[in-house]
């Protein structure tokens, strides 16, 4: 049958059904990379949905956690050797753990459902019409927030640069952006 899907802004992980938690949680494991992080080397989760198909990496689906294994991976020594038959130097001291959670539900919503939380919701901009009960979804554009020096930058009052051509003494003057700061300067 057909399995169905539901966007949640109060779902932290992704839910899955319970009957294929075990499996996909286990293709989705993996290594991670030597700084310790969760992107790149993992498989690609892919959502296919009636006209589009909702990917994501491992950055976006698995957070990582220690383990109990020595830190570097050494190919010799190797129980199981990589499917893809590419060797990259991995810590086994951390795993990437899928951020996956079951929910079984009842009919008519279950069983087959699968709840896309937060970590589609970071990657996917989305839209709700509830009058016609669609969810849109677009490939969010996230800016990066500018460094303590840009922020300085636009703002002298901050550093002391030009005070006293401001009327403004050292005890005045304020040592961090405001959050009115913060709106003007992206303007």
């Amino acid at each position: 049958g057909q399995c169905r899907a539901a966007v949640d802004t109060g779902t932290a992980l992704l839910s899955v059904p319970p009957k294929i938690f075990r499996e996909m949680f286990e293709l989705l494991r993996h290594e991670s990379d030597l700084a310790g992080h969760c992107q790149g080397h993992g498989p690609l989760l892919h959502f296919d949905f009636e006209s589009f198909t909702v990917t994501m990496s491992p950055r976006e689906y698995s957070a990582p956690k220690k383990t109990k294994k020595t830190m570097v991976h050494d190919p010799g020594l190797e129980e199981d050797p990589p499917a893809n038959d590419t060797w990259a130097p991995r810590r086994r001291d951390m795993r990437c753990f899928p951020l996956l959670m079951t929910l079984e539900l009842e009919e008519p919503l279950g069983p087959k459902l699968f709840i896309l939380g937060e970590p589609v919701l970071r990657k996917y901009y989305s839209v709700y019409d509830a009058r016609l009960k669609r969810v849109g979804l677009g490939r969010a554009v996230h800016v990066a927030a500018p460094t303590r020096r840009e922020l300085l930058s636009h703002a002298p009052e901050l550093d002391g640069i030009g005070l006293a051509e401001k009327g403004i003494n050292k005890k005045q003057r304020r040592t961090y952006p405001t959050m009115f700061d913060i709106f003007r300067w992206r303007q």
